[in-house]
C-alpha cells in the first residue's frame, strides 16, 4: 500500500466520534493487507496534524507501528528515524510519548541521543504549550 493511500484512510476517520474503534478497524485492514514500514511516516504525520485527537493509551495506531517496528532490525531503524524526524519537524504530545517509549527500551548513547532529542523538542518553535507540558512530565 502506498503512503498516500494510508494518509487518505487516516483522514477519512479523523472526525470519527469513535476514533479509537475506527482506527482499530483500519489497523485490522492494514494487518490483513500486509501494510508495513510504509505506514510509519503517514501515521506520524497524521499525529502531527491532529494533536487533539484522542489516539488512545497508546491506541491501535501506536500498537500497529510498534509491532511493525519490532519485526526486525531494518524496521526498527526506520521507525526510529521516522519518529526522530517527526519530533524534530513538529513535536506533539503523542509523538513525544512515542519517543519516550523508545527511550525506555534503549541504552547507552542511543538513550542519551533520544533523551536529548526529547529535551530539544520542548524548545522547538512548533511545540505548543500542551506538548511542552507533556515533554516536561515525561522527562521528570
Amino acid at each position: 500500500m502506498h503512503e498516500d493511500e494510508i494518509s487518505s484512510q487516516l483522514l477519512s476517520i479523523a472526525a470519527s466520534n469513535q476514533f479509537e474503534q475506527s482506527s482499530e478497524n483500519l489497523v485490522q485492514t492494514w494487518t490483513s493487507e500486509g501494510v508495513g514500514v510504509e505506514s510509519f511516516r503517514p501515521v506520524l504525520r497524521f499525529m502531527e496534524d491532529h494533536p487533539a485527537i484522542d489516539f488512545g493509551s497508546p491506541g491501535p495506531l501506536v500498537h500497529f507501528i510498534e509491532k511493525v517496528a519490532s519485526a526486525g532490525k531494518e524496521e526498527d531503524a526506520r521507525y526510529a528515524r521516522e519518529l526522530s524526524e517527526s519530533i524534530q519537524r513538529k513535536p506533539v504530545p503523542h509523538t513525544a510519548w512515542l519517543l519516550h517509549r523508545l527511550i525506555n527500551v534503549v541504552e547507552g548513547l542511543e538513550k542519551e541521543m533520544y533523551t536529548s532529542m526529547l529535551r530539544n523538542a520542548s524548545r522547538n518553535p512548533k511545540s505548543d504549550p500542551q506538548t511542552i507540558q507533556a515533554i516536561d512530565e515525561l522527562l521528570e
